[in-house]
């Protein structure tokens, strides 16, 4: 083996992988350390859906409820459409289908985590503005 082959081949020549993150790999601080896909903001909680195929988003606000008239209003306003409004529920709809109480609970029924992360921060951002 000639030193061009020997330095090709040592370790120290080679990408470390450890120390590449991919360019799709979340910011750090938004895994736990467990392997989770959470993603925790400074203004919300995205985390996966423990009883359906979804991302559940719990927005870090205090306080108050979730006005669902208003909610349906604005967010038709943004290109969301109404798939169901059953007062204590509403269903609306854009890339994925998206479930709205008025307790602030949202849940994002994709399990594609960008999208999940696009539409909490236009919902999060609309709906509960800081």
């Amino acid at each position: 083996m000639d030193e061009t082959e020997a330095a090709e081949a040592s370790p120290d020549s080679l990408p470390d992988a450890s120390l590449e993150a991919p360019s799709d790999t979340p910011p750090a601080g938004d895994d736990p350390g467990n392997g989770s896909p959470e993603v925790r903001t400074a203004h919300y909680l995205l985390q996966p859906c423990r009883n359906t195929a979804a991302f559940e988003l719990k927005p870090r606000r205090k306080g108050g409820e979730l006005d669902l008239n208003e909610a349906r209003e604005t967010l038709l306003g943004l290109g969301f459409r109404m798939v169901t409004d059953a007062r204590v529920l509403l269903i609306l709809e854009r890339e994925c289908a998206i479930n709205l109480w008025p307790s602030g609970r949202i849940l994002i029924r994709t399990l594609d985590q960008a999208l999940a992360r696009r539409l909490a921060d236009t919902l999060v951002a609309t709906l509960f503005p800081h």
